[in-house]
């Protein structure tokens, strides 16, 4: 996919969405370019007719292999959106599993920087708890 199809991909999904009303336009000066993806976007045309959208971005991630699309929420930083769609990690709820720690300030500061609100912490034979980071 090439950076101009990306774009063509991101006004068809905003002409796709009744939630976006009026002409739109990719800002091309906010583009993120990365080795994966890109990040697209885009405003209104018609300043005064842009709603205010609470809960999204107002741009899309789009891979560069095969274009697949994913508006980041506004519950995470860009940065952690990127990692997520370079780890394949947006399509759902996953597990982090921890099988052993070796340095638990080391795990825990590591956990802090994935943004992560707690974990589920179990230890054979003890009883399970939920511990903030």
């Amino acid at each position: 996919m090439t950076l101009d199809q990306a774009k063509e991909k991101v006004l068809q999904a905003i002409k796709d969405n009744p939630v976006y009303s009026g002409e739109h336009r990719v800002d091309e000066n906010r583009i993120i370019e990365t080795d994966f993806a890109w990040y697209i976007p885009f405003v209104n045309v018609d300043l005064d007719n842009q709603p205010l959208l609470a809960g999204a971005y107002q741009g899309f991630i789009v891979g560069r292999i095969n274009g697949d699309l994913h508006q980041p929420g506004s519950g995470f930083s860009l940065d952690t959106w990127m990692i997520g769609f370079k780890l394949g990690l947006l399509n759902g709820p996953y597990d982090l599993i921890i099988t052993k720690i070796n340095d638990l300030k080391a795990t825990k500061d590591l956990l802090k920087k994935l943004e992560l609100q707690y974990f589920n912490m179990v230890v054979p034979n003890v009883r399970t708890a939920f511990v903030r980071i």
